[in-house]
């Protein structure tokens, strides 16, 4: 039967290269942001008050603080899995 598609041919036909797939930078620097943005913030509302500052300065420094943690750390995770990928 040869309109069989699982037949093979013995012409070659295009080679198959393997596919490495790897992650999106950008990705995990935005997540690392805004994952530590949030999680400073939080932390600078329900910590203890400081008493030269304003809730809201606490708030934000702890926030811009650790959105540079939260991207160090995203672009540390990039790299062990572009190095895994």
């Amino acid at each position: 039967m040869p309109d069989d598609p699982r037949e093979t041919t013995s012409t070659p036909g295009p080679g198959r290269a393997p596919v490495r797939r790897r992650p999106d930078l950008r990705r995990f620097l935005v997540v690392g942001l805004v994952v530590g943005a949030v999680l400073g913030g939080i932390y600078g509302y329900y910590s203890p008050d400081a008493t030269s500052s304003s809730l809201g300065q606490e708030v934000v420094m702890m926030a811009a603080v650790a959105a540079l943690l939260g991207l160090l750390l995203a672009s540390v995770a990039y790299l062990v899995a572009d190095r895994r990928s």
